[in-house]
């Protein structure tokens, strides 16, 4: 893919720690073109923003989802409750869901804002009052929180990356235990989870990834069909969410 120098802008990513200390702008230029420095810029649908917190995106994310409910929220008196939801998991649930693997790394408070535009989904589909608990509420549509939405597609592009089904700049990320005799590890189909010394390392996508496959139901693991992966996820995240009492928004690091 060629370069347009006149569409190029560039971003220098870090901490906010970090970023704050550099006082001078980035000078790169591209055929005689100086691209202009930005701190937040949409690529393909996702905004992202220099120090990779997810917060100029989601809430872009919530404002369109809440738009998508005023649409289902209209239709409501028209359409049985059993339409109503398949209308909603039509227009309002993919603008959440979307590519939600990528920021789902963001902090508790963000993925907090995510689960209470869900609770209001919860209540406008099936016509509840604030004195009935959202966990209830979303047991009964099957509405599976944001978090484990997440850890569900995260989930699935691992089952990807160990296939060797996915692109190698994310294939190669996994790394199996390499032993010549017979380890737990080995046994488990685990994968290798990589040092994280700090709180972004722990953000990256090889040591979440690692770490919730390798906490993962073995059975899970030794599926080699990715339909059927899909189909255990979803069954597991289904009957975490029955066997929940409360919700609450917990981050993936």
């Amino acid at each position: 893919m060629a370069i347009h120098p006149n569409k190029t802008k560039v971003m220098l990513i870090g901490s906010r720690q970090k970023l704050s200390t550099i006082n001078e702008p980035l000078n790169v230029s591209i055929c005689g073109t100086t691209n202009s420095q930005t701190t937040c810029e949409k690529l393909l649908g996702v905004h992202m923003d220099d120090s990779l917190t997810w917060n100029t995106h989601i809430s872009h994310v919530i404002k369109k989802y809440n738009n998508k409910l005023e649409l289902v929220k209209r239709a409501k008196p028209y359409l049985t409750p059993k339409l109503l939801l398949l209308l909603y998991n039509s227009i309002a649930k993919p603008t959440l869901e979307y590519c939600c693997s990528v920021w789902g790394n963001c902090s508790t408070d963000a993925l907090g804002r995510v689960t209470s535009a869900q609770k209001r989904a919860a209540r406008i589909l099936l016509n509840a009052d604030y004195t009935i608990p959202s966990i209830t509420l979303f047991k009964e549509i099957n509405l599976i929180p944001i978090h484990d939405t997440i850890r569900h597609r995260i989930l699935l592009q691992t089952f990807k990356c160990i296939h060797n089904i996915s692109p190698p700049c994310l294939s190669t990320l996994m790394e199996k235990p390499t032993h010549h005799h017979s380890t737990r590890a080995i046994a488990n189909n685990n994968v290798h989870i990589p040092k994280a010394r700090s709180n972004a390392g722990k953000r990256r996508f090889s040591f979440i990834a690692s770490t919730l496959w390798n906490n993962f139901p073995k059975e899970a693991k030794k599926i080699t069909s990715q339909p059927s992966f899909n189909t255990y996820c979803k069954s597991y995240f289904s009957q975490k969410l029955v066997s929940s009492t409360k919700l609450n928004s917990i981050r993936l690091y």
